[in-house]
């Protein structure tokens, strides 16, 4: 249990470092104090760069389920418990990568309109 709860949260750190990389060119310059701009101007291309990348891992993690339920229909061999595994696998993936997509389309727009991009 401790070892699962170790190695989750090192991995999300790992996962949420490169973003948090961005987190100088926004919101303070210490070698100048702070940067000119309101701090909606300094924070939201950070929170719009951070959402991006989370969704598109959820993307990613989206398409990779997709690829397993596939896998589980072709070798399913007739057996209806690991088709209807599959569908259901199949579906939930879908909606998934659909909501993900719908995510990105949504927060590029903002970008635009907030001018960000």
């Amino acid at each position: 249990m401790y070892k699962k709860s170790f190695i989750s949260t090192i991995s999300l750190i790992w996962l949420l470092t490169p973003a948090s990389v961005l987190a100088d060119d926004y919101l303070v310059d210490f070698f100048g104090g702070k940067k000119e701009g309101t701090l909606f101007e300094q924070i939201a291309p950070f929170l719009a760069n951070t959402i991006s990348f989370l969704l598109s891992i959820a993307g990613f993690v989206a398409t990779i389920y997709i690829i397993y339920a596939g896998y589980l229909l072709v070798t399913s061999q007739g057996n209806e418990q690991q088709i209807e595994t599959g569908k259901k696998a199949l579906t939930g993936s879908i909606i998934g990568l659909v909501i993900a997509l719908s995510g990105v389309l949504i927060i590029n727009s903002i970008k635009i309109w907030l001018k960000l991009a």
